[in-house]
C-alpha cells in the first residue's frame, strides 16, 4: 500500500522547525509534489543540494524558484513537459532554472509501470 508522505504531512506542526544542515532529501514512490508541497519543504530545508521527488509543471517551477543551491535533482515520476522545463507560461518567462548539474527524470509507461 502505498501512503502520500508529503500530502500528508501537517506542515502547520513543523512552522517553527528549520533544518539547515540537510543537503539531501529523497521520496521514492507515486507522489507528485505540488508547488504548495515544495514551498513547505523549502521553508524547512532551505539548504538542499539534492532532491528527489515526483513533480509535475507547478511543483517544478517552484523548484526552479526556491532552491537556488541545488545541483542534483531527481525526478520520479516525471510529468514536466517542454513548458514547465523552459518555465514559459503564455510565452512569458516566469522563471530560471537554477544551476542544477545533474536533472534526471523517469516517466511511467502508459500501462502505469
Amino acid at each position: 500500500m502505498k501512503y502520500p508522505v508529503i500530502a500528508d504531512t501537517n506542515f502547520d506542526e513543523l512552522r517553527d522547525v528549520v533544518l539547515p544542515n540537510m543537503n539531501k532529501f529523497s521520496i521514492i514512490g507515486d507522489e507528485l509534489s505540488t508547488s504548495a508541497h515544495i514551498k513547505n519543504l523549502a521553508k524547512l530545508m532551505p539548504n538542499l543540494k539534492e532532491l528527489h521527488v515526483g513533480l509535475a509543471n507547478d511543483g517544478f517551477g517552484m523548484v526552479c524558484k526556491v532552491w537556488n543551491k541545488l545541483e542534483n535533482l531527481q525526478i520520479h515520476p516525471f510529468q514536466v513537459d517542454e513548458r514547465g522545463l523552459l518555465g514559459t507560461e503564455f510565452g512569458e518567462k516566469c522563471y530560471h532554472t537554477p544551476n542544477i548539474t545533474d536533472l534526471q527524470g523517469k516517466s511511467r509507461n502508459f500501462d502505469g509501470k
